[in-house]
């Protein structure tokens, strides 16, 4: 059966998405001292992007700082790999 979703923002710009729960990425997990910044919805649809941050006092030692949901329902890139700074 499929389940659509009543609308929810995608991005900070406001626009609104319409999209089935089957069509969404997982939902994106902090890896350790990393921050998801404001604006990235809980639910995403494909080619919404989110943008990921080392917490204060760690630097970026890898990883992509922004993140896209695919036409494959995952995550572009890799989560920030943050180190003490």
């Amino acid at each position: 059966m499929l389940q659509i979703v009543s609308k929810f923002y995608v991005n900070y710009l406001s626009q609104v998405c319409y999209c089935r729960v089957d069509e969404t990425c997982p939902l994106l997990v902090n890896a350790d001292h990393v921050v998801t910044e404001p604006g990235c919805p809980p639910i995403a649809g494909v080619g919404v992007t989110c943008r990921q941050r080392c917490t204060v006092g760690y630097i970026q030692a890898g990883g992509s700082t922004s993140r896209t949901c695919t036409s494959h329902l995952s995550w572009s890139g890799t989560p920030p790999l943050c180190i003490a700074g």
